[in-house]
């Protein structure tokens, strides 16, 4: 069963989920590294 914020992402339009991790990625720079090392592969 997913969860409600699962189910919220999988309603979200692309530009809203790209919104959002732009958000998340400004706020921690970490998670901006990790973001950049997956896409890399």
């Amino acid at each position: 069963m997913k969860s409600e914020l699962e189910q919220r992402l999988y309603n979200s339009s692309k530009e809203h989920l790209i919104q959002l991790l732009h958000e998340l990625a400004i706020r921690h720079p970490i998670l901006y590294a990790e973001m950049e090392s997956i896409l890399e592969n």
